[in-house]
């Protein structure tokens, strides 16, 4: 899913704005919580610095304090965007995600969420495995399955989806050890289907998906909480629209 806002003139009220979205809106809040699960597998309690790369206008940036003393967000627009909106653990700062303003083994925790397939993915990769400290966690997830292509990726900007093997190969052929890996949204992969089917022709589906009315948010928030419980438990879903990947640095 995109967001598809403008970072030209981008005030503290859109802001806030997309900071609701990313706690509302099931398919945000439903990747948080499957983020949750996978990092607390991990035992990621506060550790010292996480790095969000392609973080946008860093909305979620907060979310990650949980998990690290201190949070930095890199994105190349963030030079349009308020220090101010920030508080003294988070900080948000304008970067090339393949090539990243940080020394060697400098970091805990890297979060690439829906990034690498807008990109040649070794370039960044290769970049999450420099600045990571040995035995650093990389975090990613990625939309799912070729065939679910539509013109919603394009718009989006993607060069390709994901299966489990192609996501794993990439990221071991940059060093990883991939530790955990996870289909979410498999509950909601019919509507997602049919939203892509016809989507492959017509845009007028995708309101729907990314606005959909308050009633079926609800409903839809519901359905992937159920669903984040489940692999709570240690249940992995058979397939979904996206993979979450949790690997190490050896």
């Amino acid at each position: 899913m995109a967001e598809n806002l403008s970072l030209e003139s981008f005030t503290l009220e859109r802001f806030k704005i997309l900071q609701k979205m990313h706690a509302d809106h099931f398919w945000y809040s439903g990747r948080q919580r499957m983020i949750a699960n996978a990092l607390d597998t991990q035992n990621c309690m506060r550790v010292e610095l996480a790095l969000d790369i392609g973080c946008g206008p860093g909305a979620q940036l907060s979310d990650w304090k949980k998990y690290a003393r201190r949070v930095v967000g890199l994105d190349q627009y963030a030079d349009q965007i308020s220090p101010d909106f920030f508080d003294g653990q988070t900080t948000l700062i304008a970067g090339d995600v393949t090539d990243l303003p940080f020394d060697d083994n400098s970091m805990d925790l890297v979060l690439a969420l829906d990034v690498i397939e807008h990109l040649p993915e070794a370039p960044v990769l290769n970049e999450a495995m420099r600045v990571l400290k040995p035995g650093g966690t990389l975090l990613i997830t990625v939309p799912a399955f070729q065939w679910l292509w539509s013109y919603r990726d394009e718009d989006a900007g993607h060069l390709r989806r994901y299966s489990k093997g192609t996501i794993k190969q990439a990221i071991e052929q940059s060093g990883f050890r991939v530790n955990r890996m996870r289909y979410y949204q498999f509950f909601l992969l019919p509507l997602v289907v049919l939203s892509r089917f016809f989507g492959r022709t017509s845009r007028t589906t995708r309101d729907l998906e990314d606005f959909p009315p308050a009633v079926l948010n609800v409903l839809f928030r519901a359905i992937n909480s159920i669903e984040a419980r489940l692999d709570k438990l240690g249940l992995s879903m058979p397939a979904g629209s996206s993979i979450i990947v949790l690997a190490t640095k050896s």
